[in-house]
Order: structure tokens, then C-alpha cells, then sequence
């Protein structure tokens, strides 16, 4: 180990043992030998540890394609990644009411109230594109009923529907009073 990451090894042992304690072989007593007491020395240190799970990490990298196009998208898909928090997404500074204009009680109230979450917000533009060019024969369809409906509302037919059902209705009542 070198002398530039001694201190920094021994900073981090002193907080893991703070942590998590130090392990019983290393507080009996150093004159009695013990086959199952590990030193300090054996014991790889914090340093090593993530040196190996960053190894690991680019390894897992490299072999996979899925995690290569996260990785390479990860700006992309930041907004799916982030949980927003109750107080809702950052706003916009440019939208912001500069502070030097705002007492200090209503400086106050501008942070503590919280702001809503907008689903809308939380996507990028080229998700809601796509989002609207997916479903653009559903808005056509939606769109043409809507203009038929207008027609018939013009027409006056809006309930046109139920004549059939009318007629059919007196003449069932004719056959409960026949039968009754």
C-alpha cells in the first residue's frame, strides 16, 4: 500500500469499527494465538473492495449490451430514474420570481409550499411525441365520432337509439295487461 493511502485506510478502519464494531478475534488477546483470528493485515481493506466492485461494475459493463445502452442513454432516462419528492420537481430558475424583490415572509412561503407533480413533467419530449404518435389513428377515430355526434346533435336525432326500443316497450306493457 502505498504511503498516500495509509492515512486515508486507517481513517476508514476507525470509522468501520465505529460502525460496525470490532470483530471479537481482533480484541482477544495478541499473546494467545488463535486459528481463527484474522488480522488487519488479512482482512482486505476498504480501498481494495471498491477497487473490485468497480472492476466488477465495468465488467458487467462491457459484457452486456442492455447495460451499455442504459449507460449510454442514462441523460435520457434520468427522469424515469429519479423519484421526485413530495415538494415536486426543482422549478425552473428562469420562471422564478427573483428573491431580492420578496420579503422575507413571503420568501418563506415560496419554499415551503409544496408544488403539485405533473406527470408531464416528468417525461421528455421525445417520450410524449412518440406517446401521441402512437395513438394518432385512436385521436382521428375519437375526432370523426365526435364530428358525427355534432351532425346528429344538428339534426336533431341525438337519441335516436331509443325509438326502437319505445315501440317495443308499449307493445311489451300490452302484452303484461293481456296476460295479467
Amino acid at each position: 500500500m502505498t504511503s498516500s493511502l495509509l492515512p486515508l485506510e486507517l481513517r476508514i478502519r476507525i470509522l468501520e469499527a465505529q460502525l460496525f464494531g470490532v470483530p471479537s478475534s481482533l480484541l482477544s488477546d495478541p499473546n494467545s494465538p488463535s486459528p481463527t483470528s484474522t488480522s488487519a493485515r488479512t482482512t482486505p481493506a476498504i480501498t481494495h473492495r471498491i477497487r473490485n466492485v468497480e472492476q466488477c461494475l465495468h465488467q458487467l459493463g462491457e459484457s452486456s449490451d442492455g447495460v451499455k445502452r442504459l449507460l449510454e442513454g442514462y441523460e435520457q432516462y434520468l427522469p424515469l430514474l429519479t423519484i421526485p419528492t413530495a415538494s415536486g420537481p426543482l422549478p425552473n430558475p428562469s420562471f422564478a420570481t427573483p428573491t431580492s424583490t420578496l420579503s422575507s415572509s413571503e420568501q418563506a412561503n415560496q419554499t415551503l409550499t409544496p408544488t403539485p407533480i405533473h406527470e408531464s413533467s416528468l417525461l421528455p419530449d421525445s417520450v410524449k411525441l412518440a406517446m401521441v404518435l402512437e395513438a394518432a389513428s385512436d385521436i382521428r377515430r375519437a375526432e370523426r365520432d365526435l364530428r358525427e355526434i355534432e351532425i346528429l346533435k344538428s339534426r336533431q336525432v341525438e337519441g335516436s337509439g331509443e325509438l326502437e326500443r319505445e315501440s317495443l316497450l308499449l307493445r311489451f306493457r300490452a302484452i303484461l295487461r293481456a296476460g295479467g
